[in-house]
């Protein structure tokens, strides 16, 4: 019985030691995904004010301009909570890839 009730223990604290290795390298990729969203917006962000006054020199309204420059956060808005509920039933990994990939 002891035997057992020590196996037991060690079976245990293993199991806790994966644990908190799994919740830290969760807690690094989604640092990671952070910051990497974050540089990508700074970067589009930074562009964003050259590409309306190219396109008033080439003609284009104002209006078109506007609806042009909203539409990727129109996008976002609309399928981030699609893809939050969708999320669980994929592949963590993969979509963290691949949305990086076509970002």
């Amino acid at each position: 019985k002891k035997e057992r009730a020590k196996r037991l223990k060690v079976a245990t604290q293993d199991k806790e030691t994966t644990t908190t290795t799994n919740m830290k390298d969760d807690t690094r990729l989604l640092w990671m995904l952070c910051l990497t969203i974050f540089l990508s917006y700074t970067s589009e962000t930074l562009m964003m004010p050259f590409y309306p006054r190219d396109a008033r020199d080439k003609g284009i309204s104002d209006f078109l301009i506007g609806i042009i420059m909203s539409w990727y956060p129109i996008a976002s808005f609309i399928a981030n909570p699609i893809a939050a509920k969708k999320l669980p039933y994929w592949n963590k990994r993969t979509v963290a890839i691949s949305g990086c990939v076509l970002q």
